[in-house]
């Protein structure tokens, strides 16, 4: 965990789950954040947390890599806000704070619905209530340390998640 400054929000702080090869990734710190902050005992973190991220959904989307200064974060992951849904119910599980919930609440509503209506890179829930994700060319999953720091391709994939 590290802290993560921004101009109205000097206290934040996030966690850097890939370290020293990955900055934030939002699939890597939302698996991470119930095992670092809940079961360890400091739930303010968590509460923390939570709320930064969420200034950075998009079209329904929580970014894969968050941005550093002069960078734009990148939203090319579909399992990045399902991880973000289940850190929410875990911490919500740890602390009953439904002052958070209430504050995050518009929010994931909002994402469900673009979930619903589709969003970047044919993201959508499917006919039979599965998410569908996949578009030719389009990496939507965390990248590996051989696909940065090698430069190898991905593999494609379109299909259809439960998770």
């Amino acid at each position: 965990m590290v802290n993560r400054p921004l101009a109205d929000a000097p206290d934040d702080k996030t966690i850097i789950a890939g370290y020293p090869w990955f900055g934030d990734w939002g699939s890597d710190t939302m698996i991470s954040l119930p095992a670092l902050t809940l079961s360890t005992g400091p739930p303010d973190v968590a509460c923390t947390i939570l709320p930064t991220f969420a200034r950075y959904i998009d079209q329904g989307m929580l970014p894969n890599l968050f941005p550093d200064v002069g960078t734009e974060a990148e939203y090319n992951t579909v399992d990045a806000t399902l991880w973000y849904f289940e850190a929410i119910r875990a911490y919500y599980e740890a602390t009953q704070d439904q002052r958070l919930i209430a504050e995050l609440f518009p929010i994931l509503e909002e994402v469900i619905d673009w979930h619903r209506r589709g969003t970047r890179y044919s993201i959508h829930l499917d006919n039979d209530g599965l998410i569908y994700a996949g578009e030719a060319g389009v990496q939507q999953s965390q990248l590996s340390v051989n696909q940065l720091i090698l430069n190898l391709p991905f593999t494609e994939r379109q299909r259809r998640t439960t998770n």
